[in-house]
């Protein structure tokens, strides 16, 4: 719960920054009547985009990322530019509306930190729910790595795990 004295501040703030940014004077006034006339979880929204990233969502969009640049590589060196594979294999982000918190922290590793740059200059949000797909993927993936031996780098993909990923089912064949 916020107090009196911290919505103070952050109304002065919004005066400070109308003065600064005069084109976002209607952005930041609207802010101010959330202060002033808002329920509790009105001033709350307000703070919504500083929701962080919890750990479980960073490891699975650095999983999912590591898996896409391994498929992008793999596809490169199987097929032309012509595949039915070509969709499948690339990168699309994630939806900002339906996987905000993978979509954000795939922005911020991709723009912000400046890793995994094959993916920089791309469309990060996918406009349509990714990550049941890439869940899927990601569980063949690491199939297909823990029977491999050394990474994909020493022993790179086969056409069949390729494809195998691509499907996103898993066997016990495989």
């Amino acid at each position: 719960m916020i107090t009196d004295t911290e919505k103070l501040i952050l109304f002065n703030q919004y005066e400070i920054l109308k003065l600064l940014n005069p084109d976002e004077t209607d952005f930041y006034e609207q802010n101010q009547k959330v202060l002033e006339y808002g329920s509790e979880s009105d001033i709350e929204e307000l703070s919504s985009f500083l929701i962080g990233t919890s750990e479980e969502v960073k490891k699975e969009t650095f999983d999912f990322l590591q898996m896409f640049r391994d498929l992008e590589d793999a596809y490169e060196k199987f097929f032309n530019s012509t595949s039915e594979y070509k969709y499948s294999a690339k990168f699309r982000g994630f939806d900002g509306n339906e996987e905000p918190e993978y979509y954000c922290y795939c922005k911020h590793l991709i723009i912000d930190e400046d890793r995994y740059s094959e993916f920089k200059g791309r469309e990060l949000n996918s406009h349509f729910p990714v990550i049941n797909r890439y869940r899927k993927m990601l569980n063949c993936y690491n199939i297909t790595n823990e029977k491999r031996i050394g990474n994909f780098y020493e022993n790179p993909m086969t056409l069949k795990e390729f494809e195998y990923i691509i499907q996103g089912e898993s066997t016990e064949e495989q």
